[in-house]
């Protein structure tokens, strides 16, 4: 494979663990769509590349648990990658009644923009604290006025590229 899963493996020791270990196809991927330092294009090219290789019998193989689902995993991933394009595609997007609302810290909420570039730059300019692994900041997209249902957060790592993307139904 052309990615590794452990260069999504944000824990140290869990690195350190699992190095040299089998690691199922499904907890691969489960690893490498929770990593919160890798971008989420990265982890898109790995989990598309895992998608592509694997079949439903090597996803069989492994322990996780799905909540409310009663798919096949392969087929929960697919709607997973699928779902993440479209908020990358978002985020770019100028689509007429949406702006973009920059937090810094997950506390502090700035200024709406009506761009991606816009929201991206006021976070760069207000976030003071590079040594923290924490993630700086994120950016919120949503509908001007109304209840929008397509509202994503977007979470931002130390070199301001997106590393997860929630949905999520916002009524102000």
């Amino acid at each position: 494979m052309k990615y590794d899963v452990l260069d999504f493996v944000d824990s140290n020791t869990l690195h350190e663990m699992l190095r040299g270990k089998e690691i199922a196809p499904a907890v691969e991927c489960i690893l490498i769509a929770k990593s919160r330092k890798q971008s989420l294009k990265l982890k898109l090219e790995a989990l598309t590349e895992r998608a592509e290789v694997y079949t439903d019998a090597d996803f069989d193989a492994g322990i996780y648990n799905i909540p409310d689902y009663t798919g096949s995993f392969s087929e929960l991933l697919k709607i997973y990658i699928s779902k993440m394009r479209n908020a990358l595609e978002k985020a770019d997007s100028t689509e007429e009644g949406y702006v973009f609302q920059a937090i810094l810290d997950f506390a502090e909420h700035k200024d709406i923009f009506t761009s991606w570039a816009d929201a991206v730059s006021c976070v760069h300019n207000g976030y003071i604290d590079e040594d923290t692994d924490e993630e700086p900041c994120g950016i919120i997209r949503r509908k001007i006025n109304g209840n929008a249902h397509d509202t994503i957060m977007y979470t931002l790592n130390k070199k301001y590229e997106i590393t997860v993307a929630s949905y999520y139904e916002c009524e102000d």
